[in-house]
């Protein structure tokens, strides 16, 4: 693990995130850290460091755009799962999967909804938006207007979802429990978990 910003050396080990700072350096520019635990030491690591090869993702079919987007969100990602027992890439994947890779409209500013999560109430919500979306009802996909939480930043949106897996629905609030690394032993077990306990309509959903 690199330390202090070296983040070309990062080794790819597992770590655990402290917390996340900014902090201006001699030549007048700001940079995002995150202080980090690995095994018994304790770094500071430029949040740079912490990209899609962080997670084992292969992108090397993506187009730049999807690359850029891609190294945009992961450090909010690894910050909420890394701190709270989650699969930082299966938050990705559902990410990409909710948001085409950040090009819907609910996704983009200032709405920064990456996960299609319909308005209910959380402390990260900053508003309510209307958007047209598909749902799979009655053996066929018809398209209505839902309301969906807004977000004052990518960050929070991941830690609405991190909300949404704690407190799950209404009638069930442990709904999304099995999503945590304590119960799906496993990112692909965490996905197929996310499916059968219906977090989307999509047939398709955890498939991609």
């Amino acid at each position: 693990m690199a330390a202090n910003g070296n983040a070309s050396n990062y080794n790819g080990n597992l770590v655990t995130i402290l917390k996340s700072d900014v902090t201006k350096r001699s030549n007048g520019l700001v940079y995002t850290y995150y202080q980090i635990k690995d095994g018994s030491s304790t770094f500071r690591i430029d949040a740079r460091a912490v990209n899609q090869k962080a997670l084992n993702i292969n992108t090397s079919s993506l187009t730049t755009a999807q690359k850029n987007w891609l190294n945009s969100i992961v450090p909010a990602a690894a910050e909420v799962a890394d701190s709270n027992g989650l699969y930082a890439s299966v938050m990705v994947a559902q990410a990409i999967l909710e948001s085409s890779f950040g090009t819907s409209a609910l996704a983009a500013a200032p709405y920064n909804n990456l996960f299609g999560i319909k308005a209910s109430y959380s402390p990260y919500v900053s508003g309510y938006a209307s958007f047209s979306t598909t749902e799979y009802v009655g053996n066929q996909y018809i398209t209505v207007k839902a309301s969906f939480n807004t977000y004052s930043s990518v960050t929070n949106s991941f830690y609405d979802y991190l909300y949404k897996m704690n407190h799950g629905v209404t009638w069930n609030t442990s709904l999304y429990h099995n999503v945590f690394r304590s119960v799906a032993g496993s990112y692909s077990q965490a996905a197929k978990n996310l499916v059968s306990d219906g977090y989307a309509t999509d047939l398709t959903y955890g498939q991609n």
